[in-house]
């Protein structure tokens, strides 16, 4: 079997200079990106118990930002750059997680080699290197539920922290969301775990 690669067309597709600049905009708005806004008191002071004893709500982050599952993907990109978080999920109208969406995912979506196609005729596959601008570009029209897992790796509040931890270093996950009934109430990362164990120090 025989591969070779084809050089992609050369046209550009333009990414606004709205859309690069908002990457890097904090005040930007968009209807389909929201916070939670927990009313009750799900974080207690970790330094008052035991690194054993430690739950995912002494630990977690409360007011965890999220897209809607109308979001397109450039939503997504701005709300990474601009929290610097390293994943967001993605919740229905009743703010159910349904899907996670990360910043290896969109890394993936940008590094990959766009498509191999099979030539039955050549019996060869031919790859085609497609222009990057022109894979930004797509890449930013998508729904967010095109690029985002939708087998969601969860926790609880009650959750044991220890355990919590064994799990994102078992799957190798930066982060978490927190849920209660499916409804997201916080998210969990490594960071929050590491801040945890540093406040009994």
């Amino acid at each position: 079997m025989v591969v070779f690669f084809v050089r992609g067309d050369k046209k550009r597709a333009a990414v606004s200079a709205a859309d690069q600049a908002a990457v890097s905009d904090p005040t930007w708005k968009t209807a389909h990106v929201g916070h939670v806004r927990s009313t009750a008191a799900w974080r207690d002071a970790a330094a008052q118990v035991d690194y054993k004893d430690l739950k995912v709500r002494h630990a977690m982050t409360t007011d965890p930002a999220y897209v809607t599952v109308e979001a397109p993907i450039r939503d997504v990109v701005r709300l990474l750059a601009a929290t610097e978080t390293s994943g967001v999920p993605v919740v229905d109208g009743s703010h159910h997680v349904v899907g996670f969406v990360s910043d290896g995912d969109v890394a993936s979506y940008l590094g990959r080699n766009e498509s191999s196609l099979f030539d039955a005729a050549l019996n060869l596959y031919r790859f085609v290197d497609d222009d990057p601008q022109l894979r930004l570009a797509r890449m930013l029209d998508l729904n967010v539920m095109d690029m985002a897992a939708r087998h969601v790796v969860a926790v609880e509040p009650g959750d044991s922290l220890d355990e919590a931890c064994h799990m994102l270093a078992a799957k190798r996950i930066k982060k978490v969301p927190v849920v209660e009934d499916g409804v997201l109430v916080g998210s969990l990362s490594r960071r929050n775990i590491v801040q945890a164990a540093a406040a009994g120090l």
